[in-house]
Protein backbone atom coordinates (compact mmCIF):
# COMPACT_ATOMS: atom_id res chain seq x y z
CA UNK A 1 0.00 0.00 0.00
CA UNK A 2 2.72 2.57 1.00
CA UNK A 3 4.57 2.19 -2.79
CA UNK A 4 0.86 3.31 -4.10
CA UNK A 5 0.76 6.47 -2.11
CA UNK A 6 4.27 7.10 -3.01
CA UNK A 7 3.33 6.63 -6.52
CA UNK A 8 0.30 8.62 -6.18
CA UNK A 9 1.70 11.69 -4.28
CA UNK A 10 4.44 11.74 -7.13
CA UNK A 11 2.10 11.42 -9.78
CA UNK A 12 0.00 14.43 -8.15
CA UNK A 13 3.61 16.49 -8.32
CA UNK A 14 4.39 15.76 -11.74
CA UNK A 15 0.57 16.76 -12.80
CA UNK A 16 0.22 20.09 -13.94
CA UNK A 17 -2.03 22.03 -11.87
CA UNK A 18 -1.81 24.70 -13.86
CA UNK A 19 -2.91 23.74 -18.03
CA UNK A 20 -2.63 27.45 -19.60
CA UNK A 21 1.29 27.79 -18.10
CA UNK A 22 2.95 26.42 -21.16
CA UNK A 23 0.87 28.61 -24.06
CA UNK A 24 2.37 31.21 -25.87
CA UNK A 25 1.66 34.49 -23.80
CA UNK A 26 -0.89 36.61 -25.40
CA UNK A 27 0.28 39.76 -27.83
CA UNK A 28 0.90 42.77 -25.46
CA UNK A 29 0.25 44.93 -29.22
CA UNK A 30 -3.18 46.67 -29.22
CA UNK A 31 -4.76 46.41 -33.05
CA UNK A 32 -4.05 50.25 -33.24
CA UNK A 33 -0.13 49.64 -32.75
CA UNK A 34 -0.10 46.76 -35.26
CA UNK A 35 1.34 47.59 -38.87
CA UNK A 36 -1.24 48.77 -41.26
CA UNK A 37 -0.36 45.96 -44.12
CA UNK A 38 -2.83 48.30 -46.56
CA UNK A 39 -0.49 51.15 -46.48
CA UNK A 40 1.26 51.69 -49.07
CA UNK A 41 4.85 52.32 -49.42
CA UNK A 42 6.08 55.40 -49.90
CA UNK A 43 8.54 56.79 -52.56
CA UNK A 44 11.85 56.41 -50.70
CA UNK A 45 11.23 53.16 -49.56
CA UNK A 46 10.52 52.12 -53.45
CA UNK A 47 13.48 53.72 -54.27
CA UNK A 48 16.07 51.67 -51.57
CA UNK A 49 13.59 48.57 -52.59
CA UNK A 50 14.49 48.87 -56.41
CA UNK A 51 18.30 49.84 -55.28
CA UNK A 52 18.19 46.75 -53.33
CA UNK A 53 16.31 44.48 -56.02
CA UNK A 54 19.19 45.83 -58.66
CA UNK A 55 21.98 45.11 -57.11
CA UNK A 56 20.93 41.61 -56.16
CA UNK A 57 20.01 41.26 -60.15
CA UNK A 58 16.61 41.20 -59.78
CA UNK A 59 16.41 43.53 -62.71
CA UNK A 60 12.99 43.06 -63.30
CA UNK A 61 11.62 43.45 -60.22
CA UNK A 62 13.92 46.79 -59.49
CA UNK A 63 12.51 48.12 -62.62
CA UNK A 64 9.15 48.01 -61.52
CA UNK A 65 9.84 49.51 -58.09
CA UNK A 66 11.66 52.21 -59.57
CA UNK A 67 8.72 52.45 -62.12
CA UNK A 68 6.63 53.05 -58.92
CA UNK A 69 9.33 55.21 -57.09
CA UNK A 70 9.27 57.78 -59.94
CA UNK A 71 5.95 58.08 -60.45
CA UNK A 72 5.73 58.99 -56.48
CA UNK A 73 8.54 61.97 -57.57
CA UNK A 74 11.62 60.46 -56.10
CA UNK A 75 14.66 61.02 -58.38
CA UNK A 76 16.27 58.02 -59.85
CA UNK A 77 19.82 57.03 -60.39
CA UNK A 78 20.71 56.94 -63.93
CA UNK A 79 20.50 53.04 -63.84
CA UNK A 80 17.08 52.97 -62.05
CA UNK A 81 16.37 55.83 -64.45
CA UNK A 82 17.06 53.69 -67.59
CA UNK A 83 15.04 50.55 -65.92
CA UNK A 84 12.01 52.76 -65.31
CA UNK A 85 11.67 54.54 -68.62
CA UNK A 86 12.39 50.37 -70.18
CA UNK A 87 9.49 49.23 -67.80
Amino acid sequence: MRPLITALILLAACTDSNPNIHEPPAMTASPSQAPDQTEQPNGKTLLRQAQQQYDGYYKYQAAYLAYQAAQADETLSPHLAELAKNY
